[in-house]
């Protein structure tokens, strides 16, 4: 046997001084391999790293196609600006919303009062505001007439352009690798690299070497095998083809998702390896993404004769409330309509025409109007304990139309007499907040304020005033109510049963209060354009209440009670008392933003596939409870937390004693002061229960629903309050907040910091967020997966609906750059129904792979390599490496020959 083994070594082995050619060719091969292997790497790696700048770049150059005289700016103070964040800026020579994203240096921008400033700018007397920060604002008194000057617009020159801050964001942040790539990467890196490997080849070299110098013939043993067999050793834990079999699969995968979905390729992730270990969805936008751009009506509240009704109940009262339930059916993709849940609607006809009128006059036809009032109101509300300024007035169109008060979208039943403008009018009061509720952080309730238009008749002797507002503030002013038959004197009965409605639903919600009246004589020009801030004192004896005595003729009413048609209403003083004290009340409307069809069928997607959807809301707890509820998401109890600071631990500044009034020196107490100080007295003891409890048990599942039982849920004793708390309560206590679907009082901040604490606790995150704001880039970034999508831009008002397309749609649109401009920092950017079929189709993946093989979105090889190409592209091979499996390719070739 030993001789045999002699024989073939001295065959087949080449002496040394001899040249083989065709080992110089395998060298010269080998070489070139290595080296172009290293250079595709390091070309890969630089390719990603451009393919951002790439993307970025190219949608700079095809704005810059663009003529700017061309594009289409939003109309000014339209409903779209909550969705996207738009800035009233000079352009060519005139006013108009330009995108945040799409200011420039050394534009010039028109800051509103109350308003945060979008970027860094300098104002025209040289002070400089910085991105958040907000002007203080000084309230002006009129001295002719005692009302308050409204707060005018700011110009300000813009020292730094938006998107420059963004791009910085888009390019700083850093990729966050998966739980599994970073764990293959410790094992490879790590451990394989710096102890296997060292580890097997000194080992082996030291047992070859051992072997050599005790081999009995050499010849058996040549020196080459000291260094063949530690890199035979090696090789099993390197392989040079690697990176060849990554980028081929990754490539591959990234290519048949895009081609599902019919997009080009967005993204460098490996987003089949990102979708099979998802364990979270973080949704952070909510208007036209989650729900509808506005808020459609919930309920109706009225007061109703009982002797149209069936018979006394053993109630005295000869009133009831009566409250209607609506709901929002959706007709097309993007269009929606009210509709009546109860089939009997039509028998409170006569209650709901007096509600439409005021809907028709004071209409959001009149929305620019009182988009500068609530700019005032945004002002007062920071002086203002426990208040804020609520945008609680929306287009209710779909009422009037619903009872066929509008006969057609395009018509209206209004007189010609009163198809005019008219002047609006705005009347806040400074009247402190409800005391903080127990359970919940961050309570405002709305400043107390009526927007009223007055419309005039030219065929009669009087005007029209139509007021929508607060509860407290519209019966303050109300002497009477409507009954559907007649005008009633205002009980306390009832105003208590209507500020209890308000108050319920506007923690939920929005609420509003409607009222009329017939305004005699005439509103001075000088007065027109102001807004009216009532004073708190004085005192309302009940003799001076006004009755109407329904057997009279108008002549006799306007001579009993002193009225002169031909008045001209010149201060405030007379516009308290002859204007907007003795108004009729209506009724009450609350709002609630409703869920999208597809939203509920998302959360029920990623519930069947065992991924958690999490809703980042920016309101507070109610409403945040209310819609989440909606959604499918639980929001009771140990289910929500909320991310804002509690404010008697944050220690913020008290808020200096206000000014009751500025203008109370200089006018006398009207007849309006006392009934605020008699229903604040009136009310309170008043509670959410005590609606429930004067209402007869006959009417109570009318009064009372699933969506008025939502009430504060203290969270301190189970989870922790504000950010700042989420990190110690994971380390000391449990992962409740990892496992909650509903996070509170959010804003970029906050959200970006909870992503962050979810990675941490590896958690794999995908972020879904609107195509329009661009708030949203440092938490798109953050993500392993961002998704951007087009919010519904619908209104519910078919009067706006083509001005609203027509300032959205088209390659020429300022929303649509915009827009472009924000899908930089995302990997995705997909419709709704595009969603849903990823998520579907996800799912049936996951539970039927054999299903898949036909199928044209995502076929079976790529599910079945997801988990392969997650472990496999950790693999980094370094240059030494490969040299390493190079030379010992090397000596064994040349030690076969």
């Amino acid at each position: 046997m030993k001789n045999a083994l002699e024989d073939w070594y001295g065959a087949n082995v080449v002496n040394d001084n001899e040249i083989d050619y065709s080992l110089l060719v395998i060298y010269i091969v080998l070489f070139l391999f290595t080296f172009i292997l290293q250079y595709w790497q390091n070309q890969i790696v630089k390719a990603n790293h451009l393919f951002l700048y790439n993307k970025v770049k190219g949608i700079v150059e095809e704005i810059e196609r663009l003529s700017t005289n061309d594009l289409q700016y939003p109309q000014i103070y339209d409903a779209i600006v909550e969705d996207m964040p738009l800035q009233l800026a000079k352009r060519d020579g005139r006013v108009c919303q330009v995108p945040r994203l799409m200011l420039v240096t050394k534009d010039i921008v028109l800051l509103r009062p109350g308003q945060k400033a979008p970027c860094n700018c300098e104002l025209v007397d040289g002070k400089e505001l910085h991105q958040g920060e907000k002007l203080e604002r000084q309230m002006q008194v009129c001295e002719e007439t005692d009302a308050i000057e409204p707060l005018e617009l700011v110009e300000a020159r813009v020292t730094s352009s938006p998107i420059n801050h963004n791009l910085e964001n888009l390019f700083t942040e850093q990729e966050n690798l998966l739980q599994f790539e970073a764990q293959i990467n410790d094992a490879v890196h790590r451990i394989n690299e710096r102890i296997l490997i060292p580890l097997f080849f000194v080992l082996s070299l030291l047992l070859t070497a051992y072997r050599f110098f005790n081999a009995d013939d050499e010849s058996l043993f040549h020196t080459r095998f000291v260094f063949a067999v530690p890199f035979l050793v090696a090789l099993p834990l390197i392989c040079p083809l690697y990176p060849v079999i990554i980028y081929l699969i990754k490539t591959t995968n990234n290519r048949q998702v895009f081609n599902a979905f019919g997009i080009v390729s967005q993204t460098t992730k490996d987003l089949v390896a990102i979708l099979s270990a998802l364990t979270t969805v973080a949704i952070i936008d909510k208007k036209g993404i989650l729900s509808l751009p506005e808020p459609s009506i919930r309920k109706v509240m009225f007061f109703k004769s009982k002797g149209t009704k069936e018979p006394d109940d053993g109630d005295d009262d000869s009133t009831i409330p009566e409250i209607l339930n609506l709901s929002s059916i959706q007709v097309s993709d993007d269009e929606w309509e009210l509709d009546f849940d109860e089939s009997s609607w039509a028998l409170h006809l006569p209650s709901l025409l007096p509600m439409a009128y005021n809907m028709v006059l004071n209409s959001c036809a009149h929305n620019s109007d009182f988009a500068r009032f609530l700019d005032h109101l945004s002002v007062v509300a920071d002086s203002v304990p426990r208040t804020i300024a609520t945008a609680n007035r929306r287009c209710m169109c779909q009422l009037p139309i619903r009872i066929g008060f509008l006969q057609s979208p395009g018509g209206s039943p209004i007189p010609a007499a009163l198809k005019n403008d008219g002047v609006t009018m705005g009347v806040y009061a400074r009247q402190p907040g409800d005391p903080p509720v127990s359970g919940i952080v961050k309570h405002r309730t709305p400043l107390e304020m009526a927007f009223c238009t007055v419309q005039m008749d030219e065929h009669s002797l009087h005007s029209h005033l139509s007021s929508q507002g607060t509860a407290k503030l519209i019966l303050d002013a109300c002497t009477h109510f409507w009954s559907g038959e007649k005008v009633m004197p205002l009980t306390v009965k009832e105003r208590r049963l209507s500020i209890d409605f308000h108050r319920r639903h506007s923690m939920t919600g929005h609420c509003l209060a409607l009222a009329y009246r017939p305004v005699f004589g005439q509103i001075d020009q000088g007065l027109i354009g102001k807004y009216i801030e009532l004073p708190l004192l004085g005192t309302l004896s009940s003799s001076e209440t006004v009755h109407l005595v329904h057997s009279q003729s108008t002549d006799d009413l306007l001579q009993q009670n002193g009225i002169n048609p031909a008045k001209v209403v010149t201060n405030s003083q007379d516009f308290i008392n002859d204007v907007f004290t003795g108004q009729i009340l209506c009724g009450l409307v609350a709002l609630q933003y409703e869920a999208m069809p597809w939203a509920t069928k998302l959360v029920e997607l990623l519930d069947n596939a065992c991924v958690r959807p999490v809703f980042f809301s920016k309101e507070n707890e109610l409403r945040s409870r209310v819609f989440a509820e909606k959604l499918g998401l639980e929001a009771g109890w140990n289910c929500h937390i909320t991310l804002a600071e509690d404010e008697d631990k944050a220690g913020k500044r008290k808020i200096p004693a206000m000014e009751i009034f500025s203008c109370s020196t200089k006018s006398k107490i009207s007849k309006l002061n006392g009934r605020f100080a008699k229903s604040d007295a009136l009310l309170a003891n008043l509670d959410l229960e005590s609606f429930a409890r004067n209402s007869p048990t006959r009417r109570q599942s009318l009064l009372t629903s699933d969506e008025d039982k939502v009430a504060p849920i203290p969270n301190k004793a189970q989870l922790p309050t504000g950010i700042d708390e989420v990190r110690p309560h994971l380390e000391a206590v449990d992962n409740v907040p990892l496992l909650v679907g509903l996070f509170t009082d959010c804003n970029t901040t906050s959200t970006l910091e909870m992503i962050t604490i979810m990675q941490d606790y590896k958690e794999v995150v995908a972020c879904i967020g609107s195509s329009l704001n661009s708030f949203n880039t440092q938490i798109h970034r953050k993500a392993n997966l961002s998704i951007s999508v087009d919010p519904l831009q619908c209104s519910s008002c078919k009067h706006e609906k083509a001005a609203i397309n027509l300032s959205l749609k088209g390659s020429l649109s300022a929303i649509s750059v915009a827009s472009r401009l924000t899908q930089m920092s995302t990997d995705m950017h997909l419709n709704q129904m595009q969603v849903i079929c990823q998520i579907d189709h996800s799912n049936s993946l996951s539970n039927s792979v054999p299903q898949a093989a036909g199928d044209n979105r995502l076929c079976s090889t790529s599910y079945g390599f997801r988990t392969s190409v997650s472990a496999i592209s950790a693999f980094r091979l370094d240059a030494i490496l490969i040299n390493g499996c190079s030379l010992f390719v090397i000596l064994l070739t040349d030690h076969l020959h």
